[in-house]
């Protein structure tokens, strides 16, 4: 056998798993969600390459043939189960490909499977393994650092830090496991060749504080909280089954009496001055109490809301679930109104127990939790020629308690799955025994390789040009299609973009792909329709735009049934484009799926006054408010109806005195919009009796008293407010000159 091919082949895999491994690194702006779609869209390309150059290997040689092992068999039943979950799905389709946004499903759940298959059936030596776990901790720095740079590119008072993988929680987990690979090498290393190079193990400690105060940095409290018990267990493991190093066992002793101590103090110093200036030691510091429940209204009060939500689709589905990507059919379903005031479109549940029995019912949460019990089985039992201490046991038992107990109360992403099949792969390695040698296999003679890896390239090809190539041009082409509506655009894409027809063009060729992304493209097509109608006369070109949005949401709206989201936003988008009756049809159709909604019953209102039905909308209103009767917006939605309805009275009774209701800017527009200019000016005065030194509220009143056509009331006001502010002096008086000259300023 040609031993060059060998290398080539061989080489080409582990130049793939380096590749993914640096997916951290990708981000690129010209793509729709440009920190998911580019990493997704790199991993699987990677991937592909590296089963490619794997099967080759196999063809030549048995040793590369995976190795049996309880590990191996746990990711079989898991990608199993999730497989058949997704043919049982609500909505297969969507559970297989995701979309943009997460870039998930059941094909990533596969291309990981093929990444943990190729990585613990090539990588042989501890020598490689060490190097593939020294240039993800170098990645892990430079991913670090890029999340530094938020706080130069932020204005907020409190940054969480999110670097290149475009969210703090991502980042977050993504640091920790880090710090924790970090302390192992400086453990593998320290039995090695490089055991006298202390230069080494200064730089990985270093790594290993850099990577945790990075972790400090993105705010995640699920990170502190898996940090924390993480060191708990890893310190009582360590002073347990310690018997020869007593020096280690004491120190382990010594930390988790120093971690007790830290976060008692912690806890009773968190309402110091010193504790409440600091905004994100204060956010880890309010965890640390023994009123649990106080914590999760105040502070997890979506995520409990939620869990009750995801717990009712579970009852529903408890076997396999309702497939991957499809949390927003229970979310509708069992909408919760007194989540009124967080996100309206949750896709996940926040929680990895339920995440996985809403995508693979309980069979899918066993299968995710046997790939934890499975490698901690790995690590503990006996191994005739294992050299892992039980510090080495302890640290990646610690780390695989923080990385789970970190899912606990958010989501995983791509990043830390590939940390964490990494890491089954690597455990699989070092725990199993494994006694093969290089041994001929299928295929000896060299042509007859070469045709056979270009036979397999070309069904691997094929899956990555779809599961890859594909979404990158769509991808592209959406965008592209979005920046043809701002300003500038000819410069960047031509003449293509100086025309609606051209603009429309993207689109176009993004739905010709055929993809996943249908839904996506639609939506963004709908934002831009509305406002290109509004300054826009050719009939022409109208009826392009809303036919192509007209004819693929009716199909999105058929091959998601049960979705409460495809037709509220189409029925909105009919609601803009002046389309009524039929936009009354579709947000009707939606409510059927999600009635206890407020958000769409306020669409449904809104299209009721506009329809001039406002008795109507007044009972929709009504209906919203009963939900939640402490809702603020449903109060506002309610009162403006009624002044529609020409009830001011009944208005006012919903109103009352709360100001921040008063103070919304939709009762304001409204009211002005009505000629209601008389219970604008009372609400300015009410504004200024709760704060009478507050100059924008006179001048609020004045521009409420110039609308009333009382000029001379608007110049007294803007006086006040020009004595309580004399910096306002100056635009102040410009504003009385322009009302004498019977003018009307704007601000």
């Amino acid at each position: 056998m040609n031993k060059i091919f060998d290398s080539i082949l061989k080489y080409v895999t582990l130049g793939a798993i380096v590749g993914v491994l640096l997916v951290p690194f990708v981000k690129y702006d010209l793509l729709f969600f440009p920190f998911i779609t580019g990493k997704a869209i790199a991993f699987r390309t990677f991937v592909g390459i590296g089963l490619i150059s794997y099967l080759g290997l196999i063809l030549r040689d048995k040793s590369y043939l995976p190795k049996k092992n309880i590990v191996l068999w746990s990711t079989v039943i898991f990608t199993i189960i999730l497989g058949i979950a997704t043919l049982n799905s609500v909505n297969p389709y969507r559970s297989f490909w995701s979309n943009f946004e997460r870039m998930e499903g059941y094909v990533t759940i596969l291309y990981l499977f093929a990444f943990f298959i190729i990585t613990s059936s090539v990588v042989k030596t501890k020598q490689a393994w060490y190097a593939l776990l020294s240039i993800s901790l170098a990645a892990s720095v430079a991913v670090g650092l890029s999340g530094f740079a938020d706080y130069n590119n932020s204005e907020a008072s409190v940054v969480r830090i999110a670097g290149w993988l475009g969210n703090s929680t991502y980042l977050g987990i993504y640091a920790l496991l880090h710090a924790f690979l970090a302390i192992f090498l400086i453990s593998k290393l320290s039995y090695s060749k490089f055991k006298d190079q202390i230069i080494l193990y200064v730089v990985l400690g270093a790594v290993s504080l850099f990577n945790l105060v990075v972790m400090y940095n993105t705010g995640t409290r699920g990170s502190v909280v898996g940090l924390g018990v993480a060191v708990l267990i890893g310190s009582a493991l360590i002073a347990i089954y310690e018997k020869n190093n007593q020096a280690l066992r004491k120190s382990a002793l010594g930390l988790l009496v120093f971690f007790v101590v830290v976060i008692g103090i912690l806890g009773f110093t968190k309402n110091t001055e010193f504790v409440k200036n600091s905004p994100l030691l204060y956010r880890f510091a309010s965890l640390i109490t023994t009123d649990i429940s106080s914590v999760l209204e105040n502070q997890g009060r979506s995520r409990t809301l939620l869990w009750d939500i995801a717990k009712e689709g579970v009852a529903e589905k408890p076997l396999l679930g309702w497939g991957q990507e499809n949390f927003s059919y229970v979310f509708g379903k069992y909408y919760n109104p007194n989540i009124y005031d967080q996100e309206q479109w949750f896709d996940r549940t926040h929680n990895v127990f339920l995440d996985w029995m809403i995508s693979g019912g309980i069979l899918g949460l066993l299968g995710y939790l046997l790939l934890f019990v499975s490698a901690l089985v790995l690590i503990w039992k006996r191994k005739k020629d294992s050299d892992w201490s039980v510090f080495e046991k302890s640290l990646v038992t610690a780390l695989l308690v923080a990385y789970f107990v970190h899912n606990i109360f958010v989501f995983d992403n791509l990043t830390s799955y590939i940390i964490f099949f990494f890491l089954l792969a690597y455990v699989t390695h070092e725990n199993v025994d494994d006694d093969r040698k290089s041994e001929p296999s299928i295929v000896r003679d060299d042509l007859v390789t070469g045709i056979a890896v270009l036979f397999i390239a070309i069904i691997v090809g094929f899956a990555t040009y779809h599961t890859a190539y594909k979404p990158y041009r769509v991808s592209r082409i959406l965008i592209d299609g979005l920046i043809s509506f701002q300003p500038g655009a000819e410069s960047m894409l031509g003449k293509r973009a100086t025309t609606y027809e051209g603009r429309l063009s993207y689109f176009k060729d993004a739905l010709s792909y055929n993809t996943f992304a249908k839904t996506e493209i639609i939506e963004r097509l709908a934002d831009v329709t509305p406002q290109l109608i509004a300054g826009v006369k050719d009939k022409n070109v109208i009826e392009q735009y809303v036919t192509v949005v007209d004819e693929n949401y009716r199909q999105i709206i058929a091959d998601t049934a049960g979705d409460h989201r495809a037709p509220l936003l189409y029925g909105v988008f009919l609601q803009k484009v002046g389309l009524l009756n039929q936009s009354l049809e579709y947000i009707n159709q939606a409510e059927k799926v999600a009635p206890k909604k407020q958000s769409l019953l306020y669409q449904k209102g809104l299209t009721l006054i506009m329809m001039g039905k406002t008795a109507e909308a007044v009972e929709v209103y009504k209906q919203a408010l009963a939900l939640a009767p402490q809702n603020k917006d449903a109060k506002v939605y309610l009162g403006i109806a009624y002044m529609y309805d020409k009830k001011l009275n009944e208005a006012k009774k919903v109103f009352g005195d709360d100001l921040e209701i008063l103070s919304d800017p939709k009762v304001i527009q409204s009211a002005d919009s009505l000629g209601l200019h008389d219970f604008v000016i009372e609400i300015a005065k009410k504004k200024i009796a709760a704060e009478p030194n507050n100059p924008q509220y006179h001048v609020s009143l004045a521009a409420a008293y110039l609308n009333n056509g009382q000029r001379q009331l608007a110049i007294e006001e803007i006086r006040k407010a020009i004595e309580i502010e004399p910096a306002f002096k100056e635009q102040g008086e410009t504003y009385i000159k322009l009302i004498q000259e019977g003018k009307t300023p704007t601000q």
